[in-house]
């Protein structure tokens, strides 16, 4: 035997696998354990994309171009004006209490009376949610005011 043929013979030998050369595995490379997943992941993502718009487009009247809408209602209702009972959020950042009262007249729809002029300039930072009675009652605790509610 040649030398060049003993090199070759003994590069197969330390190289070979069996099943290597399989007439069935020759051209069929192996796929990836991810491409599996990625496609399973692409169907499940494509199905749920598509669930959504169907949902939106027939349940949802909101969305503009939406295939459901409601007819006009022929029932208007009229606003209700807040009472001294209602329950309304309030903020102040450094106003003056006569702008204060102001403001909680407006809100509530009731009149403050009581509102010194030596009280008028006192300055008040408050957020507050409640009813007229109580945001006056904690005016009055913070202050040492005298204010009261009239209906």
């Amino acid at each position: 035997m040649t030398e060049k043929f003993k090199d070759s013979l003994s590069f197969v030998v330390r190289h070979y696998r069996p099943g290597a050369f399989r007439a069935d595995r020759i051209f069929a490379a192996p796929r990836p354990w991810w491409r599996r997943t990625a496609v399973a992941a692409s169907v499940a993502a494509g199905v749920l994309v598509m669930s959504a718009i169907v949902y939106f487009t027939t349940q949802s009247p909101t969305i503009p171009g939406s295939a459901v809408h409601e007819a006009p209602s022929s029932e208007v209702a009229a606003p209700v004006a807040p009472s001294a009972q209602s329950v309304i959020r309030l903020e102040f950042d450094d106003m003056p209490l006569s702008s204060v009262v102001a403001e909680i007249e407006n809100a509530y729809n009731v009149e403050i009376s009581g509102l010194d002029e030596a009280d008028r300039d006192q300055r008040l930072t408050l957020s507050y949610e409640g009813n007229a009675a109580e945001l006056v009652s904690a005016i009055n605790e913070i202050l040492g005011t005298q204010l009261t509610v009239e209906q």
